[in-house]
């Protein structure tokens, strides 16, 4: 997960309204056609395409695997928030005077008696332990990245080292949570449960919906994130709209799903300092010392605007919320990924899009020429 914090909890693909009742996310999951064996095959899955090469290319589209991926760091962040309301402390306390060292959580007798709502309460608390849902969603990403053959991500890869115990705890997991949320007996929330849900809400929309990053502006280039990669890529995802089974014949898909992370991350990172920055309004007015060359780079910025490049942004944001530039990345991204043509009027759809990300890509390149602020998180 690109820049997302490792040290702090945060939702990637959960909404303010799923945060405010995690047990109706299991329950939509958890459909009436959908089985604890069906959702396991579907993470085996997710598991198997990182070790079978161009194993992807069997599906459809690498977008029915990136929606597996998504679903499953759904599933895993509703539980986390079950794990912080249930059990009661006194189960709590219980396992913590027996809690094992982490290389020893997963073991044969975790898949004893999972049916059993007190044994999965005590599992449930066992796995979550630690900071573990980060752990799960970062491995997670590097098993989807690795299998649809990104090659482009930063540091090697570590997944052998880590994938038989991640999917056993996750193989776990599903039937665990498969077991509370079935159960049913202790799902209503109480007032204490809509205290702390709230407080985790709250949070999230503060922030905008956006996860914690440990990154700032500066961060949107990295040692194999350049500049020219990320305006190359985006003008790709605009061509790649006017072919059928473009993935039929073209073998990296993951580079699409690093490439619009890093995108997302633009956006938030952007939309979190022009928060800040907004709270001062004269900022905005702030005269920016952007050389000529660079200057004229900034295709989406008025000749008005090319010095005050904060009333550009601050126009974007106000005229369209961020939520709105996030759905419209997700779609593109969605569209690219699903292996169909586009019709040229919808592919316009996203132009607007394409600008704004391509004018931010190269204001990231500009940070010296940017007014100094406090850290933004």
């Amino acid at each position: 997960m690109n820049n997302v914090s490792y040290e702090a909890i945060c939702f990637t693909q959960l909404s303010a309204k799923d945060i405010s009742n995690p047990f109706l996310v299991l329950q939509e999951i958890f459909g009436e056609d959908v089985s604890v064996e069906g959702l396991q095959d579907e993470c085996w899955e997710l598991f198997t395409i990182a070790f079978r090469p161009n194993y992807w290319m069997k599906y459809e589209s690498p977008l029915v695997l990136y929606k597996i991926y998504k679903k499953m760091v759904r599933l895993l962040e509703a539980g986390w928030l079950i794990y912080n309301i249930r059990p009661s402390y006194m189960m709590k306390g219980e396992i913590a005077e027996t809690f094992p060292h982490e290389n020893n959580i997963v073991n044969a007798s975790i898949f004893n008696n999972l049916d059993d709502l007190n044994i999965a309460y005590k599992k449930l608390v066992r796995l979550y332990n630690d900071n573990m849902l980060i752990f799960y969603r970062v491995d997670l990403f590097e098993i989807l990245l690795e299998g649809l053959n990104a090659k482009c991500k930063e540091g090697e890869s570590h997944v052998d080292e880590v994938v038989f115990d991640r999917f056993k705890e996750i193989n776990a997991l599903i039937q665990i949570l498969y077991t509370i949320v079935v159960d049913g007996k202790d799902n209503e929330l109480t007032k204490e449960d809509r205290i702390l849900l709230n407080g985790f809400k709250d949070d999230f929309l503060n922030r905008g919906g956006c996860p914690i990053y440990d990154g700032d502006l500066s961060n949107i280039f990295g040692h194999s994130t350049k500049k020219a990669d990320l305006k190359g890529v985006l003008k790709a995802s605009e061509n790649v709209l006017y072919h059928n089974n473009y993935w039929g014949w073209n073998s990296n898909p993951g580079k699409v799903i690093y490439y619009f992370h890093q995108y997302l991350y633009a956006l938030e990172i952007f939309w979190l300092y022009w928060d800040k920055v907004n709270a001062d309004s004269g900022i905005l007015d702030f005269v920016w010392d952007i050389p000529a060359t660079e200057a004229k780079e900034l295709k989406g910025v008025s000749k008005d605007d090319i010095t005050k490049p904060w009333e550009y942004i601050n126009d974007k944001f106000t005229t369209v919320p961020l939520a709105s530039w996030r759905n419209s990345l997700k779609e593109w991204e969605e569209a690219v990924l699903s292996n169909k043509e586009f019709k040229f009027s919808i592919s316009t759809d996203f132009k607007s899009l394409q600008t704004f990300l391509e004018t931010l890509i190269e204001l990231a390149e500009l940070t010296d020429c940017f007014p100094q602020l406090e850290n933004i998180d």
